[in-house]
């Protein structure tokens, strides 16, 4: 028998840390260009999203509810790119050392 399959529950007992694949654009530049023209969808075409853009220039930003409701979005860091990933850096995981797992008497 594997490693694998001794046990059968060794995979189950670790936790499991995913990471969010995130988008080069900047989180800053993108509220600056919403701050600056965001009715007119600025922040929209900076982050690859240019018919939601379109949109926007020829409404006025929705009437300026959808630029509102943009940078809200925007300022709690949620805010997507047009591939669908969130704006910014990655998110750093904890070391190797300081990851263990979490025994059956921890749960």
């Amino acid at each position: 028998m594997s490693d694998h399959q001794s046990s059968g529950h060794a995979d189950e007992d670790r936790p499991v840390i995913t990471v969010e694949e995130r988008s080069p654009k900047s989180p800053r530049v993108a509220f600056s260009l919403a701050c600056l023209g965001g009715f007119l969808g600025l922040h929209r075409f900076y982050t690859g999203r240019p018919w939601t853009g379109l949109a926007m220039l020829l409404t006025l930003g929705g009437l300026f509810m959808w630029w509102l409701i943009d940078a809200a979005v925007l300022l709690t860091g949620r805010f997507k790119d047009g591939e669908g990933r969130v704006l910014g850096p990655p998110r750093q995981l904890p070391r190797h050392e300081d990851r263990r797992p979490i025994s059956k008497d921890e749960k």
